[in-house]
């Protein structure tokens, strides 16, 4: 009797042992996450998708596309307002801050070779310099000198291997060697050291590219 009560006694604390993990980590499923958390906003004044957007020096923010007009977002009040009239709209662009202050909107799904520029202090928009051609979604990606690359895209022949840079100081675009391979829809990240990582996207015949390519300004 007291050898079975023994390993009762063990088969019991083993069982315990294990309803006490499962409390735990039931515990754990059902705490709060760690971080923050999401709560709505302000309303955009137009149904946007395939935009783009950027921070402006005073903490708001500027939304482009692909309407004729765009919005721009008041942290402070938690509201967009609706930005004067766009030129030429357009999806898939992109849009950068410039050392000014204005916001240069590139690219996108139009035959137009001009960019528009935001001035935020009269709340317009006017065209900006003439890319070589014209570019949808392209690789594009901010200098850490403040220069913008563009490189990439597709025109309305297919995926292009062509790179381009637009320099504020000059308010024009001037152009770079290619990629070795056309490429669009990739990524396209600035790295500390200044070079530039592209990867990812699709090449001229609409393949999935898993190559990467460093671009050294």
């Amino acid at each position: 009797m007291s050898a079975y009560v023994a390993v009762l006694g063990r088969v019991l604390s083993k069982c315990a042992a294990v309803i006490a993990l499962a409390g735990a980590m039931a515990s754990l499923a059902t705490a709060a996450p760690a971080g923050g958390t999401f709560r709505a906003t302000g309303d955009l004044t137009f149904a946007r998708n395939a935009g783009a957007a950027t921070l402006l020096e005073d903490g708001s923010v500027v939304v482009f596309g692909p309407s004729f007009d765009g919005d721009r977002y008041s942290a402070a009040t938690g509201t967009f307002v609706a930005t004067g009239s766009i030129h030429a709209p357009r999806f898939a662009a992109h849009a950068f801050a410039l050392p000014d202050g204005s916001v240069l909107v590139i690219g996108g799904t139009t035959s137009e070779l001009r960019g528009e520029r935001y001035d935020p202090a009269t709340n317009t928009w006017g065209w900006s310099a003439p890319m070589s051609m014209a570019r949808a979604h392209a690789q594009a990606t901010q200098l850490l000198d403040g220069r913008i690359l563009v490189a990439g895209g597709r025109t309305a022949s297919g995926a292009v291997a062509t790179a381009e840079i637009y320099n504020p100081a000059t308010g024009s675009f001037a152009s770079v060697p290619p990629m070795p391979q056309a490429r669009a829809d990739g990524i396209a990240e600035t790295l500390l050291d200044g070079h530039v990582l592209i990867a990812g996207g699709v090449d001229a015949g609409g393949y999935y590219l898993k190559c990467s390519v460093l671009f050294d300004p």
